[in-house]
């Protein structure tokens, strides 16, 4: 596993809750994604920037010459402050791209007038507690099935306290949920219930489905995702490689609606070959 600086698990403060058309709400990605580029990009330099005067202070203490000791660490002082101001800002990518994956995606698919409605919680994953989501979506599809996708990440963590530092590991499930509910007065074709492994998509395996006149359901998750922070700091390790993106979500909500159509064709059949008997 290679060690990144980088690799910190974000942790922001940050909510989007937004509810309009796919312009409105793509707007609303854009700005929130340009405020993060900018907040990475002070934090990379202002970290570097702190180490250099760190040097400068501790070569002024060294030599003597109070002064730029003085100086250098006043300048350190302010940066690491202006540092500590963005880091609401540095969100996680991964949650952002893949709600903006999903709109770009079925936006020509989506029945016009109807608003789409996002949330999205920037928390680090260790928070959440068990079955709250960090991304629910909403969407109304052209023949008015409503579709909505939740996202969850599941985490046990484990800290040991060492010498000089923790170490921490984290043990990381993280699900996708489908649902698909009928328009008002209409009902879905096709009783389904299914559990074990269906389908993959990418990192995320169908893990149960269930069809009702009411509304479907598919459940998505991964497997186990450990990641560790030791002396060294956090290891990447397959943490961003198995973790699912826009891309997986996009293919789960196909599949889950393919197979939601499928179910209503041979229960459609049944009942043709119902009649035909009949």
């Amino acid at each position: 596993m290679s060690i990144d600086p980088t690799a910190r698990p974000r942790d922001s403060k940050k909510r989007l809750v937004a509810s309009g058309p796919p312009a409105q709400v793509k707007a609303r990605y854009a700005t929130l994604h340009a405020s993060d580029k900018t907040a990475e990009l002070v934090r990379k330099v202002t970290l570097y920037l702190a180490i250099a005067l760190g040097v400068v202070s501790f070569v002024g203490l060294v030599g003597e010459s109070m002064w730029v000791f003085g100086i250098a660490l006043a300048a350190v002082v302010v940066v690491v402050a202006v540092r500590m101001s963005f880091a609401s800002a540095d969100i996680e990518d991964r949650k952002l791209e893949m709600a903006r994956t999903l709109v770009e995606t079925f936006e020509p698919e989506l029945r016009p007038g109807r608003p789409i409605e996002v949330e999205i919680d920037f928390r680090g994953y260790w928070r959440y507690q068990p079955g709250q989501a960090w991304l629910s979506l909403k969407m109304t599809l052209a023949n008015g099935v409503v579709a909505q996708v939740s996202a969850l990440d599941r985490c046990k963590r484990k800290s040991k306290a060492k010498r000089k530092y923790t170490k921490i590991k984290d043990k990381i499930t993280s699900s996708l949920v489908v649902r698909f509910t009928p328009p008002k007065g209409q009902r879905l074709e096709g009783g389904l219930q299914v559990r074990g492994k269906r389908m993959s998509v990418g990192p995320l395996t169908m893990r149960s489905a269930k069809i009702t006149p009411r509304a479907a359901v598919f459940v998505f998750s991964t497997g186990t995702i450990v990641r560790v922070r030791d002396r060294s700091g956090w290891r990447e390790g397959a943490y961003v490689g198995h973790m699912p993106k826009g891309k997986h979500a996009v293919k789960a909500l196909i599949a889950a609606y393919h197979l939601l159509g499928r179910a209503g064709a041979q229960a459609a059949g049944s009942r043709a070959g119902a009649h035909a008997g009949a």
